[in-house]
């Protein structure tokens, strides 16, 4: 009775191919949909599928890579078109019976979802032999595209290539390749720009890891779906267009496709794309209920339409009877850690809470254990789970996984209970002489090698979990591919190999070669600091702009009081002074902005752990300077006689580093949006523009009103010179103005145009201000005005360009420029510890003359003393750190 249902559905000519991630299995596929034969996919020409499924002729396609116009030949009909037997996780695959018209539904949708067309040039990063993998080739082949079947698969390194030559405008992978890409984005560059279609599938991804696509490829139309073998893409959510917690889910049905939610919380699925039967053995079976709904193993829930997938139903961990998905807990503990892979999750038995749960961390991932289960630790506790003993850790060489990346939970929670092992690789080929091996770690490194050629090995031991290395042959011949290739580089890097040396390994570098370029000796002598590319020249200009604006900014306070001094003669000084006077507190905000853009803002989106790490760092030090400015500003005023008040005391918490404080606090809020944008540069200049003309016409006027106490304080920061709205519209500029030049760099273009928008800037405001008749060259006390703004950014703008023609030249520099320039950037570096105290110099001095009755000129000379010996200390430790 089953071989008759069989027969009902499976026609008798039925070709069996031998799976292979080439052209020619492709073609050999299609050709059979033409033909209206039925295709079953084989792990060999012997293997035993083919007296399941009923095989009549097998075919071993060869082994053919590279560009192929692929065209599909299915039909829409209820005939079979394929018998797929599922990767799974675990145990022996059923075979789904799939035909032409569960084939053609999910090509539609796709399409439609991805607005796909005929131009596509798309790079197949997903084996052509799986579901994934074959389901691109038929999108391509519908809308009469191209394919590119890469011989090695997934390589980050040839897709920067092919992307250079304008070959590739498209990518499919899964999220474990993606991450890949993600950790190494900054081997990218412009070229990422050409890249229109993109779609992931096959495994859950997180909302930042979306994020950081969106912004790695800002053109693509992003495609990630939800599906299973049995109900292919059965959702899409349109990554680039999603925003806030529509990227936690994985989209919504399209067409005629239906979802719902059982009563113990498994998704359902219907719709014509659905797979109706299963051959499970020799039957053949209903894959569906009476109600046409397909009952899925995975855990989900819907929300306004979306599907938020949980996790499987049995990978589910029932701890102390809280039901926690290993999915949820490792995307947590990946925005936590900052990092995308390295380790996985999975329940095991624990009798006093049912079950436990344990984190697989890989040795080659270098994540300290402590921190990654201090960070489970804190994940769990958001869940209610407050049990420390319920965590449970192993390390082992690699996580178990199918071939599309998806880890194998049980085979995890096997190797915790029995202690095997993965990942463990035959030797390699015996090459030379194999005496006198070099160990490092217990491991076996063959040859005599040199202490830059046993880390090199070492590292290659670890990643690719070999017992010895030949030192003599490459990354790949060892059996490395680009995703441990990728690992590698980054655990060099974390033992301190500079990373132009880390990524020739990608080159095809042995070991031996790979150390050599980490002994060539420097080519500049008696210095080891060297600005090597566009990156570093930028950020060291940009510190020297910093340095260049706060000594303008300590300037200008104190410049009045020596200049008062001076003969009668020289007195038009500080007239002719006061527009270089001027630009330092509010160019030195623009630069601000600039170092934020510049710096701060990749590291938002892609080192999460470091910029918080900074944030925290700053937000210490201005407040520890606000609260001592405060100290010593209210004692000057008790020391005067003129403190009485309260509002003397809120005044004395009023100083522009009171706004720094304000705008480091509020940082992330603003990253935040400027990270939904496709044109980041182009929105915070807006941003900027709008800030200034809020606080102009909104917060200005209030001025006048009258109010004491803290709420003066209140009003003074959205009123003064240094309010919070006008000193961040400028700061806005700044930060357009650093992710412009980012771009700029990145893409190797040229920097004259930011000498012409200074040129343009200056110009605006100097017309600006003549609109408003106004001498712009004169210093204009209170507030910074909008013209001024314009001026300033110009000013700024033509500084930074300056200083990054100068340091064009900087690793032939001879001693006195060397310096010079070294100590503009040390002054960069010091900028708010400068701004605060120098601040508190003049006030200190009141205190010990006018309070403590020292005389004037003691006191003056005390309390500069203490400032020139704080700075001198400061300024010699970053000196000799940073360029010694």
């Amino acid at each position: 009775m089953a071989m008759q249902a069989q027969a009902m559905v499976v026609p008798q000519r039925t070709v069996g191919v031998v799976a292979k991630h080439s052209v020619h299995f492709v073609q050999t596929v299609f050709e059979a949909f033409a033909q209206g034969d039925p295709v079953v996919l084989l792990r060999g020409v012997e293997d035993e599928r083919v007296q399941r499924a009923g095989v009549t002729r097998v075919v071993d396609p060869q082994e053919t890579y590279g560009w192929y116009k692929p065209v599909f030949g299915g039909q829409e009909s209820g005939l079979t078109a394929q018998i797929a037997f599922t990767s799974g996780t675990e145990g022996e695959p059923k075979g789904v019976i799939l035909t032409h018209g569960n084939l053609a539904d999910t090509v539609a949708r796709l399409n439609e979802a991805m607005e796909l067309s005929s131009e596509v040039r798309e790079y197949v990063g997903v084996p052509v032999h799986y579901s994934f993998g074959m389901g691109r080739c038929r999108a391509v082949a519908a809308v009469g595209g191209s394919c590119y079947i890469p011989q090695y698969g997934f390589n980050p390194a040839e897709i920067r290539e092919l992307l250079e030559r304008g070959e590739i405008n498209a990518i499919s992978a899964v999220p474990s390749l993606w991450r890949v890409l993600i950790q190494g984005a900054d081997a990218f560059g412009r070229e990422t720009r050409a890249v229109r279609w993109i779609e992931i599938g096959s495994q859950a991804m997180d909302r930042t890891e979306k994020e950081a696509l969106k912004t790695l490829f800002p053109n693509a139309n992003i495609v990630q779906h939800y599906g299973l073998t049995e109900a292919s893409r059965s959702t899409f959510l349109r990554i680039d267009r999603a925003v806030g917690l529509e990227l936690e889910s994985v989209g919504q049905a399209v067409g005629g496709t239906e979802l719902a939610i059982a009563a113990d919380g498994r998704i359902l699925i219907r719709g014509p794309h659905v797979a109706q039967q299963l051959l499970l053995g020799n039957e053949v079976v209903s894959n569906v209920d009476a109600e046409g709904w397909l009952h899925t193993n995975d855990q989900g829930r819907l929300e306004d339409g979306l599907l938020y997938f949980e996790g499987r139903s049995d990978d589910v961990i029932n701890c102390g009877g809280i039901k926690l998905s290993p999915d949820q807990l490792e995307e947590r503990l990946r925005a936590y850690l900052g990092r995308h892979s390295g380790f996985a999750v999975a329940g095991i038995p624990l009798p006093l809470v049912g079950q436990g749960v344990l984190i697989a961390i890989e040795r080659s991932a270098g994540l300290n254990p402590e921190v990654v289960v201090s960070g489970l630790r804190q994940v769990l506790e958001s869940y209610g789970v407050s049990n420390r003993s319920v965590i449970r850790q192993c390390e082992l060489d690699a996580l178990p996984t199918t071939a599309t990346g998806k880890v194998q939970r049980k085979k995890l929670a096997a190797h915790y209970a029995d202690g095997s092992e993965w990942g463990d690789s035959p030797s390699s080929a015996q090459h030379g002489d194999p005496a006198e091996p070099h160990t490092v770690s217990g491991m076996r490194l063959r040859g005599r090698l040199s202490e830059q050629e046993a880390v090199v090995a070492e590292v290659w031991q670890e990643t690719l979990g070999l017992s010895e290395v030949d030192p003599d042959r490459n990354f790949y011949e060892l059996g490395g591919d680009s995703l441990t290739a990728l690992t590698a580089v980054m655990a060099l890097e974390r033992r301190q190999v500079p990373s132009v040396v880390s990524k020739s390994m990608l080159q095809g570098l042995t070991v031996r070669e790979t150390a050599a370029r980490m002994a060539e000796p420097e080519q500049v002598s008696g210095r080891t600091h060297t600005l090597p590319n566009d990156e570093l020249r930028a950020a060291m200009a940009i510190n020297m702009v910093r340095g260049l604006l706060v000594l303008a900014v300590i300037f200008a306070h104190w410049a009045p009081g020596v200049i008062e001094r001076l003969p009668a003669s020289l007195a038009a000084l500080d007239s002719l002074l006061s527009p270089v006077f001027a630009v330092g507190t509010p160019g030195f905000a623009i630069v601000y902005g600039v170092s934020v853009g510049f710096s701060l803002f990749p590291s938002f989106l892609d080192a999460p752990d470091r910029f918080q790490a900074v944030q925290r760092r700053a937000r210490l030090l201005l407040a520890a300077g606000v609260l001592a400015l405060a100290v010593v500003l209210y004692g000057a005023k008790v020391a005067l006689g003129e403190a009485q008040t309260l509002t003397d005391l809120a005044n004395a918490f009023y100083t522009v580093i009171t706004y720094y404080l304000l705008a480091t606090l509020t940082l992330p809020l603003w990253l935040r949006l400027v990270a939904r944008s496709r044109q980041p540069a182009a929105l915070v200049g807006l941003l900027g523009v709008l800030l200034l003309t809020v606080y102009y016409y909104v917060f200005l006027p209030l001025d006048p009103l009258p109010t004491t106490g803290f709420v003066e304080l209140a009003k003074m920061l959205l009123t003064a010179k240094y309010a919070y709205a006008n000193m961040l519209g400028g700061t806005f500029l700044g930060m357009a103005t650093g992710l412009w030049l980012r771009e700029a760099i990145q893409a190797q273009r040229a920097k004259q145009s930011l000498a012409l928008a200074g040129v343009g800037a200056v110009c605006l405001g100097v017309m600006t201000a003549s609109v408003a008749g106004v001498t712009w060259f004169q210093a204009v006390k209170g507030a910074t005005r909008l013209w001024q703004w314009w001026v300033y950014l110009g000013v700024v703008a033509l500084t930074l360009y300056g200083s990054l023609e100068c340091l064009r030249g900087y690793n032939r520099f001879g001693a006195v420029r060397l310096v010079t320039v070294r100590a503009c950037a040390t002054f960069g570096v010091l900028a708010f510890p400068l701004y605060i105290t120098h601040s508190a110099v003049i006030p200190l001095k009141d205190i010990l003359s006018d309070g403590l009755g020292i005389p004037a000129g003691i006191a003056l000379l005390a309390s500069m003393g203490l400032f020139v010996m704080g700075t001198g200390l400061l300024f010699r430790r970053i000196y000799d750190t940073s360029f010694r």
